[in-house]
């Protein structure tokens, strides 16, 4: 048409870049580290109370912390946002019992905190819902109690894996019922990692100087190959670009090991200090 004006319209995708963050942690202070394949940026630290045997998720691209402690008798309830532009806001409490050495995952937006155990080391099925920024509490996992174990999300279902006090247990939380599932390949073993790749948990080392690297995909399991050395306790798990990344662990290590089922490759070490007990959250922005 003569003197007329054309649009083209255009779809405009945008993609999020997924970056690993890791957060607080024994010997780690209040740390705040960011890993973007494969370089390792220090972020504004985290506040305080200093404190490690904690744990973290994602909700709508931010961090959230939860709880924690020292390893001794007593946890915390403090919840913590980080925003990666690298903003941290103090969030309502958590609701008791203190607690430390629990797990915690996202599900359809909402986090969930599983588990852990409380003054005078008793072990805990407490489960609690946190929409930022108020607090449910749920149902409570099945028995055992269990602490020392790692939580990943699986298609908007929770999974909990292993653990002290649980043997080599597999629960599933599905808002809000519980469900037993098979239980993971021996050995037992707490103080591991675990993350999910391509709708797959994998759960990875722990106690008893293993380097195992086990496959659930809901509801079987597989042996994979093992991690690479050293062997190691406390590490912290996260998964970028459908890769998962293991960081740290007790004894001072800085190793950082990615994973891309089912090969290995070292990777950069992450900054000092060296820590254990950290949190370890993926978020996208």
């Amino acid at each position: 048409m003569a003197g007329g004006l054309f649009f083209i319209a255009k779809k405009i995708s945008i993609v999020l870049a997924e970056k690993g963050y890791i957060f607080f942690g024994t010997n780690g202070g209040q740390n705040t580290d960011e890993y973007d394949p494969d370089t390792w940026t220090s972020k504004t630290d985290g506040p305080l109370p200093i404190r490690g045997y904690v744990y973290g998720s994602n909700i709508n691209n931010k961090a959230y912390i939860y709880y924690g402690g020292d390893g001794g008798d007593t946890g915390q309830l403090d919840t913590d946002e980080y925003d990666p532009a690298d903003v941290w806001t103090s969030k309502t409490d958590a609701p008791l019992p203190t607690r430390q050495s629990a797990a915690a995952s996202t599900i359809s937006g909402k986090g969930y905190t599983y588990c852990g155990y409380t003054t005078g080391y008793a072990a805990l099925r407490d489960t609690e819902e946190y929409t930022p920024d108020s607090w449910t509490s749920k149902t409570d996992a099945p028995t055992p109690g269990r602490y020392y174990f790692p939580a990943t999300t699986i298609l908007s279902k929770g999974y909990l894996f292993y653990g002290g006090g649980a043997s080599k247990d597999c629960d599933e939380y599905t808002p809000d019922t519980w469900a037993n599932k098979t239980s993971g390949p021996d050995p037992n073993r707490n103080q591991c990692a675990g993350t999910t790749v391509l709708n797959k948990a994998y759960i990875m080392y722990g106690t008893g100087s293993i380097l195992d690297c086990d496959e659930y995909d809901p509801d079987t399991w597989t042996s994979k190959t093992n991690g690479p050395t050293p062997t190691r306790t406390y590490p912290a798990a996260f998964t970028v670009d459908d890769k998962a990344y293991v960081t740290g662990g007790q004894g001072g290590l800085q190793n950082t090991d990615e994973y891309t089922p089912d090969t290995w490759v070292e990777k950069s070490d992450m900054p000092l200090p060296a820590r254990s007990t950290h949190a370890a959250v993926t978020i996208s922005s």
